[in-house]
């Protein structure tokens, strides 16, 4: 991630994120911005996460609607408690844990 993010960690399902928020990264006119979200698996690394398969996701976003979730942490975390109920992820998590024969 760019040095002018800030930077944020959480464990999910054992699992450590990294997150990395630009809430400013470019203009939109008016005298608003767009932020740029970045979420990644770190530990273990790359490991897939409820929005994306790669263990990396990157997003734009408006400030504003980082502050409706009450900030960083809680809009990211939403985020993922909400795709953590797909029926792909349910169903990819399930394939992950059980041991491949061949």
């Amino acid at each position: 991630m760019k040095d002018d993010y800030i930077r944020e960690e959480i464990t999910w399902d054992g699992i450590t994120i990294e997150i990395g928020w630009s809430p400013e990264y470019f203009s939109i006119g008016d005298g608003k911005t767009m932020g740029h979200l970045e979420v990644r698996s770190i530990a273990p690394d790359r490991e897939p996460l409820p929005m994306t398969e790669t263990g990396y996701r990157s997003h734009w976003i408006t400030p504003e609607e980082i502050d409706e979730y009450g900030g960083l942490l809680n809009f990211v975390e939403a985020w993922i408690a909400h795709e953590a109920q797909s029926r792909s992820w349910i169903d990819g998590k399930a394939k992950r844990a059980q041991l491949e024969l061949f």
